[in-house]
């Protein structure tokens, strides 16, 4: 069964290196037992859709535009 869920901190870092080099704000929705690690690579993260979406909007405003990416690890965005 697929969760969509990060299975260790090598997919987020890859997702970061490849939002970061577009200037992109990266906010992860995962499990609590990866805070730790997330905080020591300084990545944002959230145990929940709704707080990093609140996150986003405090960063960017209400008018801002967000993207949501499910199985982020799988998916790859193109700009």
């Amino acid at each position: 069964m697929r969760t969509g869920k990060l299975k260790d901190i090598a997919d987020a870092s890859g997702i970061l290196k490849l939002l970061q080099s577009n200037n992109s704000d990266l906010i992860l929705v995962t499990d609590p037992t990866f805070d730790k690690d997330l905080t020591n690579l300084q990545i944002n993260h959230k145990p929940n859709v709704q707080d990093a979406l609140n996150l986003a909007t405090e960063k960017l405003g209400q008018d801002s535009r967000v993207l949501i990416i499910p199985y982020g690890p799988i998916i790859l965005p193109v700009t």
